[in-house]
């Protein structure tokens, strides 16, 4: 018997129907089996690496510094409780097997997560590996036409086994450091402290920081109009650099004003003129980072709600191909499919493709097997998305999926579908021209842009208002001009931008330029960041609920806790080099290239150093702890987290364990008659009980959040005390 093993339930049905054929199959307790196979599942991890006070007594709470640091001789699995009972059918099949499949999702988790629960097993038989990294019917031909044995992915999964253990130790040993000293200065809280969650945090916090100290600087220019004999352009003084600060201003008026007054009685001639043909092909399709960015600059999503989005697009919709990708890249070998997969575009969206200037018959750049990766790039699959599909869940698994409503999964399809198609259209062309214009010896530069072909741009939103377009007349070098006007043009520096999510995504992807050792900036180059593309957004939302940080409309904000902490921190926790280093050893051991074991020894050793170097000299933290809210059950402080479903206020105490809603950037106390009986219900022989309850703000009709009690017997009673 076949035993497939897929990473979830949903994608285990998908595979079985396309195993089935069309033949009979039978859906059992946690399996799926047909004609020779079965097809069973895990609900991702089905097993988990020990907890700190599994390995031994005296690694458990209260936290102690004297037992750090937390070295296990060996890193130990356990199955995850609320899975046991599905692990528990999956190694009975196991047993049964006469060769089993590999088919989780296709990245370096799902190789391990898999392999995890093979070795476990009693399975001692061949293993092979389904790389399932499109769903759609014609997708998963070629899928199952590539199986190779599991043993190629060997190296996969060993790097994935060394994250895990990486990411153990430094969460486990830091985390605990930092939280005793602060505890011994009376902060009842957690310091979480990890490998890439604080250089993302870092991020955030030094771009804040930067923009606060940021002071505006004035400075000044001078434009001039000239008039040719073609036509009058503008164009902009050059400021020499005696008369400039060092950054290139020139902050002093009245020597612009100076240069003004001279030219405006002189004639202009023609310096130099420059005309280059350019032109720019269609951006490539998203890896995720790209996408993630894409959506948070156009929509605000979160990098969370993008990836949650593109995994239900693949995986119930089977509309879009694997999402969770590095590489922006297609294999040549799928070119053959791009016409059909343009007509399921044609379908499922609103574009013209009847005047637009589409070929579908010549290969573009995208299609390159020396660029892509283990992943391709995200582009749409040969089915068309139904959406109502969403409509018809109920709002528990709306909500457990976190996607918010159908519109965000069709404005993510839609900006993949015409990313994908505008590869198919001809080039942004254009002609790129330079002038220098002479004055008594100033010179004056105008750059500008004439489109002989608007190609793609006519589709993608680039084309739309974002691209002012300087039109310069015909001019030759050595013409005679004259002015028409000119004018001392105010300017102040401007503070770099609050960083949102999709730019902390971008940043994390780019880490190279906040790098200043070029050495590692070049290593960073050679990767793709710190962190994964699986990841990134997962870091975001520990950050945010650790309580380092916050949203404010798109921006992220450093907390009041964030600001206390940071300083704190080591060095080689908020630069990317300690990481960076440690991502590219990792993907050399994912090329096999690098000995996992020297990996581990080498990260023993670094963990065991840095702690104790900081228990011989333990950093003065200093917490300010904000008592402006309170737990009203024991007087603590409360601290605003984010959390699965939002922000909310725990109580700092962590023996009291009490938490309360947000609102209004602040706890959610009960309001006076929080748990009496509902009056209505009393009337009825019910045992309703009122509860404080928020009603949403209604920009349509201009209503405010405000809060009221109602019935916990909610729909059954709808009394409400506002």
């Amino acid at each position: 018997m076949d035993l497939y093993i897929a990473e979830k339930p949903s994608l285990a049905r998908t595979l079985a129907e396309h195993l089935s054929a069309g033949q009979k199959m039978e859906t059992k307790q946690g399996f799926i089996s047909g004609q020779g196979w079965i097809m069973t599942w895990c609900f991702g991890h089905l097993y988990e690496l020990y907890n700190a006070d599994e390995y031994s007594g005296e690694w458990g709470s209260p936290w102690r510094v004297s037992t750090l640091p937390i070295i296990p001789l060996t890193f130990k699995y356990r199955a995850i409780e609320k899975s046991k009972n599905q692990l528990n059918i999956v190694n009975s099949l196991c047993a049964k097997a006469t060769r089993i499949y590999n088919a989780s999702d296709a990245d370096r988790s799902g190789q391990f997560l898999c392999d995890l629960v093979i070795q476990h097993s009693s399975f001692k038989g061949p293993v092979f590996r389904v790389w399932p990294d499109d769903l759609s019917p014609q997708g998963l031909k070629k899928v199952f036409s590539k199986i190779k044995p599991n043993s190629e992915y060997r190296s996969l999964s060993l790097s994935e086994q060394c994250r895990a253990h990486a990411d153990w130790l430094v969460g486990i040993n830091f985390t605990r450091l930092f939280t005793c000293i602060a505890q011994e200065k009376g902060f009842q809280g957690t310091l979480s402290l990890g490998r890439v969650q604080t250089v993302a945090f870092a991020l955030v916090y030094n771009r804040c920081i930067e923009i606060e100290n940021f002071k505006s600087l004035a400075h000044f220019g001078l434009e001039v109009s000239f008039l040719a004999e073609n036509g009058r352009y503008s164009a902009e003084w050059q400021i020499p650099e005696e008369i400039t600060d060092e950054q290139g201003y020139c902050i002093d008026r009245r020597k612009v004003e100076h240069v003004d007054a001279l030219i405006r009685s002189g004639q202009g001639i023609v310096k130099d003129v420059k005309v280059e043909d350019k032109s720019e092909a269609a951006p490539l399709p998203f890896s995720l980072s790209k996408l993630q960015t894409f959506c948070s600059q156009k929509w605000g999503y979160s990098a969370k709600q993008v990836l949650n989005a593109c995994q239900y697009l693949y995986e119930d919709l089977k509309a879009l191909t694997y999402p969770r990708t590095d590489c922006s890249y297609l294999s040549e070998g799928d070119f053959k499919d791009a016409s059909e997969i343009a007509n399921v575009v044609e379908i499922a969206t609103t574009i013209d493709f009847k005047t637009l200037p589409f070929n579908f018959k010549v290969k573009p750049r995208c299609y390159n097997d020396a660029k892509t990766t283990a992943h391709t790039g995200i582009v749409p699959t040969s089915c068309v998305p139904d959406f109502s599909k969403y409509d018809s869940l109920t709002l528990k698994d709306k909500k457990s999926k976190a996607i918010g409503d159908k519109d965000v999964l069709i404005n993510i399809y839609n900006a993949v579908a015409v990313r994908f198609v505008a590869q198919f259209m001809p080039k942004h062309e254009f002609k790129s021209t330079s002038i220098i214009t002479g004055v008594k010896g100033y010179e004056f530069k105008s750059k500008g842009k004439i489109v002989t072909t608007i190609g793609w741009k006519s589709l993608l939103k680039e084309a739309d208002g974002t691209e002012k377009e300087n039109t310069l007349p015909i001019i030759t070098k050595g013409e005679s001009v004259s002015i028409k006007d000119s004018k001392v043009t105010d300017k102040k520096t401007r503070p770099p931008e609050y960083f949102t999510e999709g730019l902390l995504i971008a940043a994390l992807s780019n880490i190279s330029k906040y790098v200043d050792d070029p050495k590692i900036r070049q290593k960073l180059r050679e990767s793709d960041g710190i962190g994964t593309e699986a990841t990134r957004a997962d870091i975001i939302e520990r950050i945010k609920k650790v309580g380092y940080i916050r949203v404010d409309g798109k921006k992220l904000l450093i907390t009041a806790l964030g600001r206390d902490v940071f300083p704190f921190f080591p060095a080689y926790f908020k630069t990317p080099t300690m990481t960076a280093i440690w991502e590219s050893a990792l993907q050399g051991i994912a090329e096999g290239r690098l000995d996992h074991n020297a990996f581990e020894r080498n990260l023993v050793s670094w963990t065991e150093t840095q702690i104790n170097k900081l228990k011989d000299s333990p950093p003065d933290i200093n917490v300010n702890i904000d008592d402006k809210f309170l737990c009203e059950k024991c007087k603590s402080p409360l601290i605003r987290k984010m959390g699965k479903f939002g922000s909310f206020w725990p109580c700092t105490n962590r023996e009291c364990g009490n938490a309360y809603k947000d609102f209004k950037m602040g706890p959610l106390y009960p309001l006076k008659g929080d748990g009496n009986a509902c009056s209505e219900c009393i009337k009825n022989g019910r045992s309703g009980v009122m509860r404080t309850r928020i009603m949403k703000e209604n920009r349509e009709k201009g209503l405010p959040a405000k809060t009221f009690l109602g019935c916990d017997q909610f729909p059954n009673c709808k009394h409400a005390e506002w």
